[in-house]
């Protein structure tokens, strides 16, 4: 997770003290405040990553701020994670999704971090929730959701999604109502849009990559 601004981290330092003192009106004031700092630093951004040389993962990485009306009040929370196509030699592309979630205690002006129950992305449509082969807590906090089809139906949504985006959609509470936000709405407009283009260069990139070894195997 990003780190607040500096402004904002002595408001809190200053409030800490007196939290439990005070009323509902200067917790909403602080929250309001809180929104719109953190808005700022909302982005998404490619990271090309490679093992041994070789291109391996496509990975969109966000940081997402909303006030939460249907399982936190409407308080801000804090969404970081990462989409990605993966892809090993010998083995059939897999799409990933984390997503990890922050809330601000008002109280003691700490980080309630929490993996949310459900996650999952949507792309021209699809849900990928039916291709899911993996679901758990991931090591460095947060959720981690593993996405698998042999018969290359999502990694051909992706491949057909130009300009390229997707739906991330989460819920804070086990059987809790979702919320959902674009790729593409996440921070500057064209920012996001160019990250999202990376994105769907690198996963054509990729996909060569698993054409050619195909190709090669079968001679």
């Amino acid at each position: 997770m990003k780190k607040v601004s500096f402004t904002l981290v002595i408001l809190l330092a200053s409030l800490a003290a007196h939290a439990q003192q005070l009323s509902e009106n200067q917790v909403a004031q602080l929250q309001t405040y809180l929104f719109d700092e953190l808005t700022k630093k909302n982005f998404v951004k490619l990271n090309r990553i490679t093992k041994q040389g070789e291109l391996s993962d496509c990975e969109t990485e966000f940081q997402y701020v909303y006030r939460d009306i249907r399982a936190r009040k409407g308080a801000p929370v804090i969404l970081t994670g990462a989409y990605s196509a993966s892809w090993t030699p010998g083995k059939i592309p897999v799409f990933l999704l984390k997503i990890n979630a922050a809330e601000l205690n008002m109280q003691d002006t700490k980080w309630n971090i929490t993996a949310p129950p459900y996650i999952n992305v949507t792309v021209k449509n699809l849900s990928f929730k039916p291709y899911k082969y993996a679901d758990f807590v991931c090591e460095t906090g947060g959720r981690c959701v593993g996405y698998l089809d042999e018969k290359f139906k999502i990694n051909m949504a992706v491949v057909e999604a130009h300009p390229f985006d997707a739906t991330l959609s989460w819920s804070l509470v086990e059987n809790g109502m979702d919320n959902s936000v674009k790729l593409s709405a996440i921070g500057n407009t064209q920012s996001a849009k160019q990250a999202l283009e990376n994105f769907y260069a690198c996963n054509l990139e990729l996909n060569q990559k698993l054409a050619e070894y195909l190709k090669a195997k079968d001679k």
